[in-house]
Formats: structure tokens, sequence, C-alpha cells
């Protein structure tokens, strides 16, 4: 609980939150002894600063906050510039303007940027096709979606499954 509040003064989205607390609530469930609970407090600690790390809306104009939002919300539907102005009732050159002197990168990057970062959870974490993990992240074109992972990864999404698999991980 301390460390979901701690994000949440680092103004996580409420769904990110919600997600790793479930996660995190079965994996102490299944804990077999109290030897095993430093270890477990480490990987909390690790997760959650990861996720604040990531994900964290703090320092960023009210403006920004609501756009990272809706972008995290509704990842998966077909958004641009245009539709994300109009659900957003604000304009879009100056949402643009705004959005690339904050973030210091165009919607459109910060877009893709997101869509491979959900990629690489759900390589990490599920075992569905590439297709499909392409698909939850907004890209129904898959040859679209291995050049944009691959231009944010420098491998290709099967690269990087195989990478993950084999044990060979970095640390990323």
């Amino acid at each position: 609980m301390l460390f979901r509040k701690a994000a949440q003064r680092a103004q996580v989205h409420p769904v990110y939150l919600d997600e790793i607390s479930g996660k995190m609530a079965v994996r102490i469930e299944a804990l077999n002894s109290v030897s095993q609970v430093p270890a477990m407090q480490r990987e909390m600690i690790r997760r959650y600063c990861m996720l604040v790390r990531s994900n964290s809306t703090k320092g960023y104009s009210p403006v920004i906050q609501e756009v990272m939002n809706y972008i995290f919300v509704n990842l998966e539907d077909d958004l641009s510039l245009q539709r994300i102005a109009a659900e957003l009732t604000m304009n879009k050159s100056y949402l643009s303007t705004l959005f690339k002197k904050e973030m210091g990168m165009t919607l459109t990057d910060y877009l893709n940027r997101t869509r491979i970062k959900r990629a690489i959870y759900l390589l990490n974490t599920e075992n569905m096709p590439i297709q499909e993990i392409a698909q939850w992240c907004g890209i129904p074109n898959l040859s679209y979606f291995t050049r944009i992972f691959k231009k944010e990864t420098n491998m290709t999404p099967s690269q990087y499954r195989e990478m993950i698999t084999s044990g060979t991980r970095d640390g990323s």
C-alpha cells in the first residue's frame, strides 16, 4: 500500500497502479515462507520505482498530463493529433506546439514510443502472437509495427521475444 501511495503522489495513472497492485497481491499471496518476504519487498520497490520513472506525469502541465493519460487509456485505438485534439477539445496546432515544447518530441513520436513500451511489456508478460500484440498496441499493420519497434529497440519484436525467452536479457 505504501508503494502505491508513493506512485500516486508521483501522478502515475491509476490504471498502471491497479495493474501492478493486483499482480503484486497475487505474488504476495503465493509466498510460502517468511524468508521469501525480503526478496519480494526488493522486487516491489524495483517495480514501483520503474513504474514511476517511466509513467509519472508529475512536472508536466495539466494539458500535457491529460494528453498523456488519454493516450494511455486509448492506446489500442487509431490515434492521431487531429483525433486527440478533438477528443480533448483543443486546437490541434496549439496542442502540437505545446506537446513538442514540453515533451521534446512530436506527439506522433511519443505515441509510437508509448506503443512500443506497451509492446515490450506484453512481450515480457504474455504469450500471444506478435500480430495480436501489435493490435493491442494500436498498430494493426504488422510490418509498420515491426518497423517502429526496430526503430525504438534496434531489434524486431521476434528478436526481442527470442532474447527474453533465451534468458540473455541485458537488464532492460
